[in-house]
């Protein structure tokens, strides 16, 4: 990841990585306590400000898969797209990396040409 850092997202990739943040943890049908503590910690890499106003932006969005990965589609650049990917990995393994957490994984992934 070089020296990219989640601080270093844009506003829309992190509405893109909450989004699909959201759909990670609800994948499995279940929160743990491991995803929401990751999901803490997600906030505090990426910077509380941001995080929240990415929070309030998408409380208008649907937490759809087919909206989700539109919003990811519209991340760019390289650097993000891989930043994204390793804080969703980490959140998906947080508590056991289940099939339908890994097949959003893989369709971001495949979206991304990663």
């Amino acid at each position: 990841m070089s020296d990219f850092k989640p601080t270093d997202l844009h506003d829309e990739e992190v509405v893109a990585l909450l989004a699909l943040v959201r759909l990670l943890v609800i994948a499995d049908g279940e929160v743990t306590v491991a995803e929401l503590a990751q999901m803490n910690d997600i906030g505090r890499q990426v910077g509380l400000q941001a995080y929240a106003k990415a929070a309030l932006r998408m409380e208008e969005e649907p937490v759809t898969r087919g909206n989700t990965l539109s919003l990811a589609r519209g991340v760019e650049r390289k650097e993000a797209q891989k930043c994204i990917i390793s804080l969703l990995d980490d959140l998906a393994s947080s508590d056991g990396l289940d099939a339908s957490e890994q097949d959003l994984i893989d369709s971001v992934r495949r979206a991304w040409s990663l």
